[in-house]
């Protein structure tokens, strides 16, 4: 009988500690998957980012390259402009336009070099948003380390005391044969020596018995506490996810909302490079010389660029303006008639007239030309034409000249 119980105590024991050891480092392999998977898909997101950035900034350069390409086709047109206009006589009001034009231009390139600084800003701050997700990481990778070697040394803590339970169970497994031995070479004689031996092995079975509860019971408090670190490291990470997530969902719409100003940007920029660059210009000479009166045709059109309706303005002799901008419009006729003068009429109203010639004796021949220059802002359907209030003679070919051409 008191070998069976020996067996039984062994057995019970061995069973309940290879039982623990086992949980314990499953525990403790299912933790570093976890945290591997979670590093792998932070540098994948890390380098998504990455990707992301460079793939802007090819973007910015192909934008800078097309701005310069543009700004350096207005250099272009702007200098041939003024080499055409240098032939030509220029009053005051019109070259005080020509420096509003110029200043213009500055402030263009100016709000060009802005957007170039707000963009380069709005790189670093991408950089040091990568860098603060760098130092996340770093930190989120040591905190469960150092809380699984935590774990580790209760492991270790709890195996030593089992350990020693084991050489104190086998002492008193020791005495017990002891004393099993001393009862048989004393044999049957001695009820009441028996009796106390049966008293002091109920006693150490109860002993033993409470030491196996208490240790059972250690281990179910250092199991519980192990799964409660487990579930707060698991319910860490999944926070530090959702922030990694957010932080990655502000920078996304950071970039888009960049890109959005990004885009806005170069369309209001080539509308107005568009707008600045547009060529409308026409010379124009009466076809013959003749006697006038009213509506003063130069129909025989000599050049013309960005005019659609050259068929009506020969016609009719009116022009209609089909893009809006600030043009100049120069008007230079040439007549032997005295006291001969000539209107523009813009819309049915005057808004120009001018003295060709005049002298005291009116039976004298007056050959002289009148000419005149101004800049009118212009909308699209506007009537412009040149008007004669009576009968004059005017000279046809080159002699008389009727130029318009859009300067902005």
């Amino acid at each position: 009988m008191f070998v069976i119980y020996f067996i039984l105590l062994a057995s019970v024991n061995s069973f309940l500690l290879d039982n623990h050891l086992g949980n314990v480092g499953s525990l403790t392999t299912n933790q570093y998957l976890t945290l591997s998977k979670f590093l792998e898909e932070t540098k994948l997101q890390h380098q998504e980012t990455t990707k992301l950035r460079h793939d802007m900034d090819n973007s910015l350069a192909v934008l800078t390259n097309q701005l310069h390409q543009k700004f350096e086709l207005l250099d272009k047109k702007l200098a041939e402009i003024e080499r055409q206009n240098t032939t030509i006589p220029v009053d005051a009001n019109f070259e005080q336009k020509y420096i509003q034009l110029e200043k213009k231009y500055l402030n263009l390139e100016q709000k060009y070099d802005t957007q170039e600084q707000e963009l380069a800003r709005l790189r670093n701050k991408s950089l040091l948003v990568d860098q603060n997700i760098e130092d996340l990481r770093h930190l989120g990778s040591i905190k469960p380390l150092q809380d699984l070697q935590t774990l580790q040394k209760k492991v270790k803590y709890i195996s030593a005391q089992t350990s020693s339970l084991n050489m104190k169970e086998q002492a008193r497994g020791q005495d017990l044969i002891a004393l099993f031995n001393r009862v048989q070479e004393q044999g049957a004689n001695s009820t009441i020596s028996i009796s106390n031996l049966r008293t002091q092995l109920k006693t150490s079975q109860m002993n033993h018995n409470t030491s196996i509860t208490d240790l059972g019971k250690q281990i179910k408090t250092l199991q519980t506490n192990h799964n409660t670190s487990i579930t707060d490291l698991h319910t860490s990470l999944k926070i530090f996810q959702n922030n990694q997530s957010t932080v990655f969902h502000e920078i996304e719409s950071k970039m888009h909302d960049a890109s959005l100003r990004d885009n806005q940007t170069f369309i209001q920029l080539q509308r107005q490079i568009d707008t600045s660059t547009e060529q409308v210009s026409m010379t124009a000479h009466p076809s013959i010389g003749s006697t006038k009166y009213g509506i003063i045709k130069f129909d025989n059109v000599k050049f013309s660029i960005g005019i659609n309706n050259l068929s009506t303005y020969k016609s009719t002799g009116k022009f209609i303006c089909e893009k809006d901008g600030l043009y100049l419009i120069s008007v230079s006729i040439f007549s032997f008639t005295n006291d001969a003068s000539y209107q523009i009429y813009l819309n049915g109203k005057e808004i120009s007239q001018t003295k060709i010639g005049y002298s005291a004796s009116s039976s004298s021949r007056m050959d002289d030309t009148g000419t005149v220059v101004l800049a009118q802002q212009l909308h699209p359907n506007d009537s412009v034409w040149v008007n004669y209030p009576s009968s004059f003679y005017i000279f046809g070919g080159t002699w008389s000249t009727l130029m318009i051409v859009k300067i902005k």
